[in-house]
């Protein structure tokens, strides 16, 4: 027990007397006791009391708990320990969603004279903005004379505020900034952050950092967003004291989907009357509905079919016997629900290629000129390559130039001449012509398809009675 000391230890009741504790305790928020007789005791002298708070850390993260620890030293504990936030009369509850009040009392405490200690734990539940505020205990004597009030302790919040908070979704090309700011704390001076997407490495591009009175924010630009820039994007904030130590890290997330197209449709060269194909592969976070067009005009005819593992809508457009009316710009439009994306353009080239003169097979007698030829049509953009081969089994073999003429005047048509054949002359020959386009720029050079026209040639020597050919 604490003894008071006093000048007079004769009070009448109702009396007041001042009362002086060791250094560290006191007697109620005056210091002044009040004696109150009764036939077992004047309820004096007095017990002192010491009533210490802390917080086992003053400054929380958001939607963590936070713990502040009340202690009082004493002979008794009165009506128990009470805690208030701020400014505030009404005791706080421990109701289980807000907060827990646990008290426990110490075995086997001495000090001073004073045998019992207890402490009494307040959690604040899933701490935010609106728990940030003072708080303080009381040794709860029922009496505002004889309670003893504890110092305040001052709790602030660790926030990282993440922006947009929600989801994005956007189109390809779009521009998109992301933003997490860390509030000002006296403790936590020194902070940071980084950004990375999925399980990537840091992004150092496109990140700029900026401090005011309230906060210290990093901003992530993502400037004309691709396809792979979609995914979940986590700035992580450390918190650190002056010195780096006692390091508390917070983490925010946004997702992030992109809807654009992964395959753009192709360029394409054909021949009239083949097939053409062409597709495109959209992706977004939903089925997209996908329409062709050529030029202005609306085209019909493609199949489309979804993933919903990989949220990727493809469209395949066939057209089964192409016309020289099929040629033009094709492009894939995507709609999701209202937002649509457009692909690349494809040009598509139909050429009306063919043969306009079938070689012949041709008889001459030995001496006399023999002449073979072919002629190709010669669309703007398409002018065959002719070439002439010897067959011989499944050998060919090409022929000299000096054998050909090509017609300039009609770049489609070549000439084979043999000027005073001879028997090493007859066989079996062919004209071969490719077409390339040049009509425009292609990614690759396309090579249309390959014409091969076999023909014979005999050549007859009546003096030898003998006719070759194959």
């Amino acid at each position: 027990m604490q003894f008071a000391s006093t000048s007079d230890s004769r009070v009448a009741e109702g009396g007041n007397v001042d009362i002086t504790c060791e250094s560290g305790y006191t007697y109620g928020n005056t210091g002044t006791k009040t004696v109150v007789c009764s036939s077992s005791t004047n309820n004096f002298p007095a017990s002192c009391r010491q009533v210490t708070i802390s917080a086992p850390q003053s400054s929380i993260k958001a939607g963590d708990s936070g713990v502040v620890s009340c202690v009082v030293k004493a002979n008794d504990v009165g009506a128990g320990i009470q805690w208030f936030k701020g400014d505030s009369d009404t005791a706080l509850v421990s109701d289980n969603s807000a907060y827990t009040i646990s008290t426990t009392l110490a075995a086997d405490f001495e000090a001073d004279g004073i045998t019992k200690e207890w402490t009494s734990d307040l959690s604040i539940l899933s701490f935010d903005t609106a728990d940030v505020a003072s708080y303080s205990c009381r040794a709860d004597y029922n009496d505002p004379i004889l309670d003893d009030d504890s110092s305040d302790q001052e709790l602030v919040i660790l926030d990282l505020s993440v922006t947009p908070n929600t989801a994005q979704v956007l189109s390809a090309a779009a521009s998109l900034q992301l933003s997490c700011a860390m509030n000002h704390d006296e403790t936590y001076v020194t902070r940071a952050v980084a950004w990375k997407l999925d399980e990537g490495s840091e992004i150092l591009s496109g990140v700029t950092k900026s401090t005011s009175d309230s906060a210290y924010t990093s901003v992530l630009t993502l400037s004309s967003i691709a396809l792979t820039d979609a995914g979940t994007y986590t700035c992580t904030a450390t918190y650190s004291l002056s010195d780096g130590s006692g390091p508390v890290v917070m983490t925010g997330t946004i997702d992030v989907t992109v809807r654009g197209f992964e395959t753009d449709p192709a360029d394409q060269n054909t021949d009239q009357g083949s097939q053409i194909v062409i597709s495109c592969v959209v992706v977004g976070d939903q089925q997209a509905s996908i329409a062709w067009t050529n030029g202005v005009a609306a085209v019909s005819g493609d199949v489309d079919t979804y993933a919903e593992n990989t949220k990727k809508t493809t469209s395949t457009l066939t057209i089964a016997t192409a016309t020289t009316e099929n040629a033009g710009d094709y492009k894939c439009t995507a709609e999701f629900g209202g937002t649509t994306v457009e692909s690349n353009t494809a040009t598509v080239n139909v050429f009306d290629i063919g043969i306009t003169e079938n070689p012949t097979d041709v008889t001459h007698l030995v001496g006399e000129d023999a002449v073979l030829s072919c002629t190709m049509k010669n669309p703007d953009g398409a002018t065959p390559t002719l070439s002439w081969y010897k067959v011989d089994g499944k050998t060919s073999t090409a022929l000299d130039v000096s054998f050909i003429n090509f017609d300039n005047a009609n770049p489609g048509k070549s000439t084979l001449t043999f000027s005073s054949a001879t028997m090493e002359n007859a066989g079996v020959y062919k004209c071969e012509a490719v077409y390339q386009s040049g009509m425009r720029p292609l990614p690759e050079p396309a090579q249309l398809p390959l014409f091969i026209l076999e023909v014979k040639i005999q050549i007859l020597d009546f003096g030898l009675h003998q006719v070759w050919q194959c």
